[in-house]
């Protein structure tokens, strides 16, 4: 299994009969994970307790997670499943993408992934564009905040885009629908399972969402895993931060093709956020425990961020570090302009260099969009007189933030954001 901390399946034959298949994961606090759960099931309870939501059946996928200690725990091995990554790598390697679907023959396709995986040659390739193939990780943050191009950033993410075909996601995925009713249901679990977790996902600042931390079911229902990266440190404490509210990618958005998507998954995400914000004290109330009872992780990362502060001690800079991402989640639920929430969390980046670029703010803001006027409308809602945003416009904020090519652009190659 491709990952860092080396995990093993392991098979156990229950008193009923049933073979039930566990992932033995070591190297990280998995009661983190445990508690993302519990929300996630709390957050369904709101959702099956709202009419739009119930009527669709809009759920965002739960798994068991059982830790053993503060570095050890079992991990449901949700089957029936693959990652997007294999499904993409799969699909390029295919001779008939190439033929069907691109410009280039398949025998030239073929060639570019013959000796590694296709998500491993692109990311390659675009660190290079970003100038950090040969950049210790230290120094990453400094050259991403100081030095990067941001137009030489776009060519260089149009062309990443370019190289994959804009239906690679949706052949993996409909490859195996031998009706048009099949291709219906695929694409409609789809589609309600990806506005349903990306808004659960935004409210719990879940990031790290590559294409191997995301299952696609034989239905087309999408689940997330590892939720290592929650309340927004992928933004504060990473290198290079990921600017996106979630994974809103040009092949996510290509399974839905040839209906309009953003129409399509905004309606879904509206409804969603009306749920919970609707029942944001109940998950408020489920989400203390973070607070009260900081994990080993978090415990970590404070001792990482208390490298920034003067004069604060360990236990000082854990009740800081808390109450941030408290503040964070609050903000969310409330309908703060998402622009302003990540604006907070880029302020509180480890990385001096990040914290104080000028480019990272723009980015954030929307300046270098190159398709609409973000910028502008953020500007126009803090000019305006209302401290909360609709359901409805913040869900369109976070659709036009998470599909900026300006900010896919500038996010590291291993999330492979032209995918």
């Amino acid at each position: 299994m491709m990952s860092v901390r080396k995990p093993c399946r392991l098979k156990m034959r229950s008193s009923h009969g049933k073979e039930l298949w566990w992932l033995v994961k070591g190297g990280e606090d998995l009661r983190q994970d445990e508690r993302v759960q519990q929300v996630l099931r709390t957050m369904n309870f709101a959702l099956q307790n709202e009419r739009q939501c119930a009527q669709r059946r809009l759920v965002v996928h739960t798994f068991a997670v059982v830790p053993a200690s503060a570095r050890v725990g079992l991990v449901e091995w949700v089957q029936d499943t693959r990652p997007l990554a294999e499904l993409l790598d799969e699909s390029l390697k295919n001779a008939n993408v190439g033929i069907l679907s691109h410009r280039q023959p398949a025998s030239e396709m073929n060639k570019k992934v013959r000796t590694s995986s296709p998500s491993d040659s692109l990311g390659h390739e675009y660190s290079k564009r970003l100038g950090l193939d040969s950049l210790d990780p230290k120094h990453a943050g400094k050259h991403v905040g100081k030095h990067v191009d941001v137009p030489r950033l776009l060519v260089g993410y149009a062309e990443s885009v370019k190289q994959l075909p804009p239906d690679l996601l949706r052949l993996a995925l409909m490859r195996k629908s031998q009706t048009a009713r099949m291709e219906f249901e695929l694409r409609d679990h789809y589609s309600q399972t990806l506005a349903t977790m990306n808004v659960c996902h935004y409210i719990l600042g879940i990031g790290d969402r590559h294409t191997s931390n995301t299952l696609v079911a034989s239905n087309g229902a999408l689940i997330g895993i590892d939720f290592g990266h929650a309340f927004g440190v992928a933004t504060q404490l990473v290198p290079i931060p990921e600017l996106m509210p979630f994974r809103l990618t040009p092949q996510t958005l290509g399974v839905l093709a040839p209906l309009d998507a953003h129409s399509l998954l905004k309606r879904t995400m509206t409804f969603v956020m009306a749920a919970l914000r609707k029942n944001r004290e109940l998950l408020k109330q489920t989400m203390r425990i973070f607070i009260d009872d900081p994990t080993l992780d978090w415990k970590q990362f404070a001792q990482k961020n208390e490298q920034t502060e003067s004069g604060q001690t360990v236990e000082e800079d854990l009740e800081t570090f808390t109450s941030m991402k408290w503040e964070g989640v609050c903000q969310k639920l409330d309908g703060v302009h998402p622009t302003d929430v990540m604006l907070a969390e880029i302020k509180t980046q480890q990385n001096v260099w990040i914290r104080t670029s000028v480019v990272v703010q723009e980015l954030v803001q929307g300046k270098h969009d190159p398709r609409s006027d973000r910028f502008g409308k953020w500007q126009a809602w803090k000019e305006g007189s209302a401290p909360f945003l609709p359901e409805s416009v913040q869900v369109e904020a976070l659709v036009a933030h998470a599909t900026d090519p300006a900010v896919l652009a500038h996010t590291w190659g291993g999330w492979s954001p032209w995918a």
